[in-house]
């Protein structure tokens, strides 16, 4: 980041923040939230322009910025002279054969916190989802042209209910829900930690790690990116909208599983995924760089022109004059349907 830009984002956020603090004590819970909400960005609804966020005027637009810039250094695409910089100081290793980085992705959501009776006076319950994605299993599907059955099984998920019994109604899709102390679960971030660049993931991160750091567990992240944010710049959206929103906007099926932190994690992981497509995309198709600037896990995102191809729906949506792209550059083929477009899909 620009000296400049962090020096106004970081004035502009502590000064906020210590407006909130000193009148937080006065304040209704409704007031409280409404606050935060402002200074969080959500309530401020500004029309999508390229101009708007190239030269943010305001500390909000900046960190919706940085959040869809944390995904480009990650996937090795669009980086300009500042963020090679940046990348080379936060993120120097990359992956051999590759331009994205050499990451563990790490998608937390949490749910059902509740005060309960066991355990010392004021101790919580929660559910809480985690979703992994290894930048190294990408690459090598990319590398070998591995076909699998179920591409979605690269995302690790799990579902744990931390000092609680698991629902008697399992929801969750991708395993059975695990109950769990929190001085494991503790140890299972550790482990998933291990050795490893960790990059964190959420949908409107806040409210997660407020809960994580209550029982104090921690995820040791080279930063966090908060897909509410990231999204802003991809869609063109004005507003926050829910996470069903986003994916039904990315064409990403999920039949009415979300609400089970589980579940969210992993259809979150996802968006990460259906983001990157579509801002790639619009970059790509903005500046014109050429066949030779489509970074190699790019591949993972075509398919063949079908009618549920993710790739395809958005780039007619958003770019309905540059479909004939895909083709022309030899990319898609009926005998080689790509992962990411398998993962975006049920």
């Amino acid at each position: 980041m620009l000296e400049f830009d962090k020096r106004f984002l970081i004035a502009n956020l502590e000064e906020e923040y210590a407006k909130y603090k000193a009148r937080r004590s006065s304040m209704t819970s409704k007031e409280r939230h409404k606050v935060w909400v402002d200074m969080v960005g959500w309530s401020l609804e500004i029309p999508y322009s390229r101009e708007l966020y190239d030269k943010p005027q305001d500390f909000r637009l900046l960190r919706r910025r940085r959040a869809i810039e944390l995904i480009r250094m990650v996937f090795g695409y669009q980086l300009s002279p500042r963020l090679k910089k940046e990348i080379a100081d936060r993120l120097p290793y990359r992956l051999r054969g590759s331009n994205m980085r050499d990451v563990r992705l790490i998608c937390i959501d949490t749910d059902k916190a509740r005060n309960t009776s066991r355990g010392p006076k004021g101790a919580k319950s929660f559910h809480l989802g985690v979703a992994i994605l290894d930048t190294r299993d990408l690459r090598d599907v990319i590398q070998n042209g591995f076909k699998l059955d179920n591409p979605s099984d690269l995302i690790r998920t799990y579902q744990f209910a931390v000092q609680d019994h698991v629902p008697k109604v399992e929801r969750f899709c991708f395993g059975d829900t695990e109950a769990i102390s929190p001085e494991d679960l503790k140890r299972r971030f550790v482990e998933w930690q291990k050795g490893r660049d960790v990059i964190g993931v959420a949908y409107s991160l806040h409210g997660d790690l407020v809960l994580l750091r209550e029982f104090e567990i921690f995820v040791d992240a080279i930063c966090w990116i908060d897909l509410a944010l990231a999204q802003y710049i991809p869609l063109q959206n004005t507003i926050a909208p829910s996470l069903a929103v986003v994916m039904n906007r990315l064409r990403i099926r999920y039949a009415g599983r979300l609400h089970e932190p589980g579940n969210d994690a992993h259809f979150a992981m996802r968006t990460l995924l259906g983001l990157a497509v579509l801002d790639f995309w619009r970059e790509w198709t903005y500046w014109g760089n050429g066949l030779d600037a489509i970074p190699r896990w790019q591949d993972l995102m075509i398919t063949y022109n079908s009618e549920d191809d993710v790739v395809t729906t958005l780039v007619k949506t958003a770019h309905q004059d540059r479909l004939g792209m895909v083709s022309k550059a030899g990319l898609a083929t009926s005998d080689n349907t790509r992962l990411a477009g398998k993962l975006t899909k049920e």
